[in-house]
């Protein structure tokens, strides 16, 4: 997905995670990690990434990327520190805040992709 926005404004967007059925992990799963990828031109800036399940964030990423390609991953430093598939689950999401700045070209970025990898062992 595209997105070019008029300059000195900002926005979130959502991406869905595809992944196993909260069924399948009753009270709760970690996760291990969660990919993305990403491409920005100079006039659009990435700040804030969530990693939210239904209403609930399990990880907040302050960031800064801008003007290229972002392929990435996070990590939690323990393993129980970022819980999905909890009591309020409702899907798996990565939301992007991203801010335009002023000038020519319009800022875009690109998104092509996010995952996670759980681990219910």
């Amino acid at each position: 997905m595209e997105v070019k926005q008029k300059g000195a404004t900002n926005n979130w967007f959502h991406i869905g995670i595809p992944c196993e059925s909260r069924t399948h992990f009753v009270g709760g799963t970690p996760v291990s990690k969660f990919i993305f990828r990403f491409a920005l031109n100079k006039n659009a800036r990435i700040t804030l990434l969530h990693l939210g399940d239904g209403s609930r964030v399990i990880v907040e990423k302050k960031v800064i990327f801008t003007n290229g390609e972002i392929f990435d991953k996070f990590t939690p430093k323990k393993k129980n520190d970022w819980i999905a598939f909890g009591i309020e689950a409702s899907g798996i999401t990565l939301s992007i805040f991203a801010e335009f700045l002023p000038g020519n070209p319009a800022g875009t970025v690109t998104f092509f992709g996010a995952g996670i990898e759980i681990n219910p062992s």
